[in-house]
């Protein structure tokens, strides 16, 4: 899923989702999405995975990372000032699948991993829940910015 606001902006991106080994051996589909947000001034990109044991963990990953980009990038510069904490972010997916997870099923059956960037400039949020890794090079080499 991509989705674009803006027609004209300076960011590209690209991705591409493999099955795992045990997806293959076990015949099991692919249960990764991913949602790019962006703007003149801002780029996300939201990652998440279902995961194997969660009945709707496709549905779930697809939710969050569509929920979860659209609203870094719509409040970026609230993130970036502190006018936002982590609470509010994570709420952002959650409440989408309470939306959708009603009563027949729970909030577990919709478990996924999630890492997150924005970017914006010389500025960025990392995101990041369960296993995955989100690697920034600067200058060419490996860069290890400071959490915050």
């Amino acid at each position: 899923m991509t989705t674009e606001p803006f027609a004209e902006s300076p960011w590209q991106s690209a991705w591409a989702s493999v099955p795992g080994r045990s997806h293959v051996m076990n015949n099991r589909p692919c249960e990764d999405a991913i949602a790019i947000w962006r703007s003149p001034a801002v780029l996300t990109v939201a990652i998440c995975d279902g995961a194997g044991s969660a009945s709707h963990g496709k549905a779930g990953a697809e939710i969050v990372s569509q929920e979860l980009s659209k609203y870094l990038g719509q409040n970026f510069h609230n993130i970036i000032e502190g006018r936002v904490g982590l609470e509010r972010i994570i709420q952002a997916g959650l409440t989408k699948i309470k939306e959708l997870s009603g009563t027949s099923t729970g909030m577990s059956d919709y478990a996924c991993t999630l890492v997150a960037i924005a970017v914006s400039k010389d500025l960025g949020i990392a995101v990041h829940i369960g296993d995955g890794l989100i690697a920034f090079v600067k200058a060419g080499q490996p860069y290890n910015a400071p959490r915050t």
